[in-house]
């Protein structure tokens, strides 16, 4: 939330409206959070990542019943 994109409260219209009109007022940010949301999707959530952290993950439970934790991106942790 805020490095890569912005989060708004769900059915909060309020919210919604002061998180795009600050993408809007702020041009410098906008292109700031779209270059790292860029990174992100094609260095953490891409589909090389995702087949080889389900792979992991998979693996991990079948074999001594405990899930691989990744801190970030495919099969992370949920914040």
């Amino acid at each position: 939330d805020g490095v890569n994109g912005d989060i708004y409260e769900d059915g909060n219209i309020d919210d919604l409206y002061q998180k795009v009109k600050a993408l809007l007022d702020h041009p410098a940010h906008r292109i700031e959070k779209s270059k790292n949301a860029y990174t992100t999707i094609t260095e953490e959530w891409n589909a090389e990542t995702a087949a080889e952290r389900f792979i992991a993950l998979a693996s991990s439970i079948l074999n001594n019943g405990k899930k691989a934790v990744f801190e970030v991106g495919v099969c992370g942790k949920v914040k």
